[in-house]
């Protein structure tokens, strides 16, 4: 499975689910510069609860 990119205002979240994309996704942490959290997940249910549990900005 190819890794699947979610960015919301708050958060980059990032879901890998093979060990060869949870390392490129490790790598694109590692050389990130965007001011808010990255986090990655190895599932997708995860990331999504992740998305859910947020409040949302205020526009």
């Amino acid at each position: 499975m190819p890794v699947q990119w979610t960015i919301s205002p708050t958060d980059c979240l990032v879901v890998a689910a093979s060990g060869a994309s949870f390392g490129q996704a490790e790598t694109f942490a590692a050389a990130a510069t965007a001011r808010r959290p990255l986090v990655i997940f190895r599932e997708l249910p995860l990331a999504r609860q992740r998305l859910d549990a947020r409040s949302l900005p205020d526009a």
